[in-house]
């Protein structure tokens, strides 16, 4: 099993291949459109408009067949997790993974105090239920850490960036503050989908609900600047120091205000990239929540376009609806621009 945060690391150092931000290359933008619960099928470029920041874009619809995915399952296996849930686990991202094409790779990671890639990118239909990783000593729960430095490391690969997590409780033990967090997982182009038992500590069922200019939930008042070396003794991880680059920045004060679980914030993090939190209803649906994420890739539209160069740098919203009535849409929130 290999210690991702060195990897990660490692992977850092070369630009082009861990992408933070969008520069020069399309923004892929996942849509999801449905009607009556259903995918809506067979539209064409036509049916859509692609809004950034209000402008309207021009785009193209990729091909799922000239767009392989590249699978990363990060599966929680910190102490709360049992051995039997751990194994519909792997049993579900194996029979996920067998139904993917010889183009598409899938690794798969673990993570409770820190993240260890137990599988590299490799052919999907190879994922082995029965390789149970070694259980670490339990440190707590770094979710938002696997997050962002998965996140880093499935960016890396070619084709379409996908995550699969589950977890089933609170971060306690991550580095990352939650804005740090919410700024760098939708700065990636990666599509997030998570997946939480009916036990999972916190809620999920409101959206946290970020005010306009606010660079980060109310929790960060607490904390007087965000930044790791205030909040946690020791050494930074090198895989995360370059998170702290930049200004700090400060909320202003909301009387009252709740801090959001972290559950919300992985809903959050996931709607806003596209994809979406689901909660299955007992144990023996962890394999369908699986199944049923699969589906919906499977159905889904990537819509692609070339960011404008002479926009000014910063997180650009993007708007997507289709010309079918009664159609639902969900698609990613927007992007952050660096020309």
């Amino acid at each position: 099993m290999i210690p991702l945060l060195a990897a990660v690391a490692l992977t850092a150092a070369t630009p082009s291949q861990v992408q933070f931000r969008v520069t020069t290359q399309e923004v892929l933008v996942d849509v999801v459109v449905t009607r009556d619960g259903r995918p809506v099928a067979g539209l064409v470029p036509e049916d859509f408009t692609l809004r950034d920041e209000g402008e309207s874009r021009g785009f193209r619809i990729v091909p799922q067949a000239d767009l392989p995915l590249s699978v990363l399952f990060l599966m929680d296996l910190s102490t709360s997790v049992t051995e039997e849930r751990a194994r519909r686990l792997r049993e579900a991202a194996a029979r996920f993974g067998a139904q993917l094409t010889a183009r598409d790779r899938c690794a798969h990671a673990v993570f409770a105090g820190d993240l260890r890639l137990v599988r590299d990118f490799d052919d999907c239909r190879g994922l082995d239920a029965a390789a149970a990783p070694d259980r670490a000593p339990a440190r707590g729960t770094a979710l938002r850490d696997a997050l962002v430095l998965g996140s880093a490391l499935v960016e890396g690969e070619p084709g379409r960036p996908v995550i699969v997590v589950f977890t089933d409780g609170e971060d306690t033990a991550s580095w990352l503050p939650e804005g740090l967090f919410r700024d760098a997982l939708l700065g990636m182009n990666v599509l997030v989908y998570g997946v939480i038992p009916p036990d999972a500590a916190g809620t999920a069922r409101t959206p946290y609900r970020y005010r306009q200019f606010d660079p980060s939930p109310p929790s960060v008042l607490r904390r007087q600047r965000i930044g790791m070396r205030r909040m946690n003794p020791g050494q930074v991880p090198d895989a995360l120091e370059a998170l702290l680059e930049g200004p700090r920045r400060r909320m202003r004060s909301r009387s009252g205000a709740r801090p959001p679980s972290e559950l919300q914030l992985l809903r959050h993090a996931a709607e806003g990239s596209g994809g979406r939190l689901v909660r299955t209803r007992d144990e023996e649906r962890l394999a369908a929540a699986y199944e049923e994420i699969l589906d919906e890739m499977q159905a889904r539209y990537v819509l692609a376009f070339e960011p404008d160069p002479a926009q000014p740098a910063g997180w650009r919203r993007l708007d997507v609806t289709v010309g079918v009535p009664g159609a639902t849409v969900r698609a990613r929130a927007g992007y952050s621009h660096r020309p």
